[in-house]
């Protein structure tokens, strides 16, 4: 008996050496996909700068750039759909969808002021909101905050979107500068960013001195919104997003010609560019945006009556919820994780 219980404990012995070894698996991390509504450019170069530095991969994420449809509206519905993970864009088409039953959530006010208007010909006769009437205007998408601001502007000073021509341009805002020189718009439904550019670059000189400018200036800047489903189940996969975003963004301020240079190695077309042009870009950018990505709840209560006058957002502005569908939640942790 003792014979074979020894033979058996060999056995097993030697069974056991024969099992291959199980190499541990590598852990896969978390992707999180930022839809933007056009294709990237040097404005993101915070963006490149996390990838290049490893920012994302110190956090424990990947993450992509997905190209929403044209227009802030479009890229809120790639996330709708499942296409990524949060969206970039101003918040009237989050709150509109929210009234109309679909569970979103603001996490991060992106940029902190105003940053959106037209840019029109005097000219063509256009001084004052008013001059726009049977006026041509280029937008980037029909479903665009440079659609929707125009809107709210017109709105105020009497017009509807039937009394002017409004034709969309697309292309990131490339085409908003010929656009306007040769006369195939009197105006651009704009924001700070191809503003500037075509104040500096497009047409000749006696062009440039006819250029005007109307700020929108009632038009809530930008936001990160995501599904609320995605914030309840994934707050920490944002939140180590948000850390390396604005690790990076300290790095961009500290030098931007480094930060464009990092971006050019991502983006040919941004190597490839005028470089003081992508400096200014990504100066104006980074001058806009949040410090802390806190939403001041006053000045969206402001900003609701006005937005369901002019037709943008369609529910009673008392019925939204503010303090649950724009949260300072994730805001409050990433000033907790930075400060470490």
């Amino acid at each position: 008996m003792r014979r074979r219980l020894l033979l058996a404990t060999v056995v097993l012995s030697l069974g056991a050496l024969l099992v291959p070894a199980v190499a541990p698996r590598a852990q896969v991390r978390p992707k999180v996909r930022y839809v933007r509504p056009f294709p990237p450019d040097v404005s993101i170069a915070w963006y490149y700068v996390a990838l290049d530095k490893g920012y994302f991969r110190d956090a424990g994420i990947e993450t992509d750039i997905v190209v929403g449809t044209l227009g802030s509206g479009g890229a809120l519905q790639q996330v709708i759909a499942g296409a990524g993970e949060f969206a970039s864009g101003p918040p009237d088409a989050m709150l509109n969808a929210n009234a109309q039953g679909e569970p979103l959530v603001g996490f991060w006010q992106w940029i902190k002021v105003g940053i959106f208007g037209i840019q029109a010909r005097k000219d063509r006769g256009i001084t004052r909101i008013e001059d726009l009437k049977g006026k041509t205007i280029g937008v980037l998408g029909m479903a665009s905050a440079t659609r929707y601001a125009p809107l709210m502007m017109l709105a105020r000073s009497g017009l509807k979107e039937g009394d002017v021509n409004m034709v969309v341009l697309g292309g990131g805002g490339a085409a908003y500068g010929p656009a306007l020189a040769r006369g195939q718009v009197d105006a651009l439904g704009t924001w700070d960013v191809p503003k500037w550019v075509v104040e500096t670059t497009a047409g000749d000189a006696a062009f440039r001195t006819q250029l005007v400018y109307f700020p929108a200036s009632d038009y809530l800047p930008d936001i990160f919104t995501t599904t609320k489903k995605y914030y309840d189940t994934n707050k920490e996969n944002l939140v180590k997003f948000l850390v390396a975003m604005q690790r990076a963004n300290v790095d961009v301020v500290r030098d931007i010609d480094a930060a464009v240079k990092i971006t050019g190695k991502y983006l040919p077309t941004v190597a490839s560019a005028d470089q003081a042009v992508m400096r200014k870009t990504v100066e104006i950018r980074a001058s806009s945006l949040s410090p802390d990505g806190r939403f001041d709840y006053a000045a969206y209560e402001r900003a609701l009556p006005l937005y369901k006058e002019v037709g943008l957002v369609k529910a009673d502005p008392q019925a939204f919820k503010l303090r649950e569908i724009l949260s300072n939640e994730l805001a409050e942790l990433v000033q907790k994780q930075l400060a470490r």
